[in-house]
């Protein structure tokens, strides 16, 4: 039974965003340690757990191709690409901060920027969160469909092996008729006399 990212081929967008949220990581703690700094970093190892989950979170192969799971399953992997847009375009502006003059202005306003980046996050974690319940609901549902189609199957062979036991029976049971039938004729053919007189049976 594969992954969620192996069934859907999200596995390596979200390698490359846990890859990117490492490194942002290691960035923020060579910097100064404020409370949006530590804050932000909670944000982003959250996100990097959530998108490890999707690593492992267990897909029946039936219900990979139902219809309703697929199309859940592509706004799950359009929420991983924008989280990955997410990654790339802060991790860039902070590689933009070597120069003398650019540390300056980082640190001019990175405590906005953490802040604002801190809530993309969890609007990301949000939206994310929402696909993948809807996805687990959708996946629910799907096993409930198959459980149900299995019953109806098992309902039918039964019905069917019952009916045709009674078709058996009642075959039997003709047959039983028959010969009981041939053999109540021949016992009257035996009691009758040549003569046309009829003898008495000894019971």
């Amino acid at each position: 039974m594969p992954a969620f990212a192996f069934a859907y081929g999200s596995f390596g967008d979200i390698l490359a965003t846990g890859q990117l949220i490492v490194k942002i990581i290691v960035i923020l703690r060579k910097g100064t340690r404020s409370d949006e700094c530590a804050e932000t970093e909670k944000e982003l190892k959250s996100l990097g757990g959530d998108l490890a989950n999707l690593t492992r979170m267990p897909v029946d192969d039936a219900v990979q191709i139902s219809p309703l799971a697929q199309s859940i399953a592509d706004r799950v992997q359009e929420e991983i690409r924008r989280c990955h847009g997410l990654m790339v375009h802060f991790f860039s502006k902070m590689k933009a901060t070597r120069g003398l003059f650019q540390r300056f202005m980082w640190a001019a306003s990175e405590e906005r920027e953490l802040a604002t980046f801190r809530m993309r996050i969890i609007e990301r974690r949000t939206a994310l969160g929402v696909v993948v319940g809807m996805l687990n609901s959708g996946i629910l549902l799907a096993v409930q469909d198959r459980v149900i189609e299995q019953h109806t199957q098992t309902q039918d062979t039964v019905v069917n092996g019952v009916n045709s036991l009674a078709q058996q029976l009642a075959t039997y049971q003709q047959q039983i008729v028959a010969v009981v039938c041939q053999l109540s004729r021949r016992v009257v053919e035996v009691v009758i006399s040549p003569a046309g007189g009829s003898k008495s049976c000894p019971w």
